[in-house]
């Protein structure tokens, strides 16, 4: 994947709808393969994670997950973030 794909799909999750425009999401990019095989290996159905070149987690501001993550290279939260890395 391009980083200009990327960021592409970053800036589209970013500007989502949420609940009362809470924007309660975190968008993580975990691209280290040791980090993905060990994601892998945390659900039944995560096998396929091993291989990916990319992850992205998700997770919310409440305390409530939305995916598993492990915080790597980039963190996009809100309308008024932009992306790092």
């Amino acid at each position: 994947m391009t980083e200009t794909d990327l960021d592409a799909i970053l800036e589209v999750a970013r500007w989502s709808g949420s609940s009362m425009n809470r924007q309660p999401l975190t968008f993580i990019v975990i691209r280290d393969q040791a980090d993905l095989v060990r994601l892998a290996k945390l659900a039944p159905n995560a096998g396929h994670l091993g291989e990916a070149g990319l992850a992205i987690a998700i997770a919310t501001r409440d305390g409530q997950p939305s995916a598993s993550s492990s915080p790597q290279e980039r963190s996009v939260s809100g309308p008024q973030s932009r992306a790092t890395g």
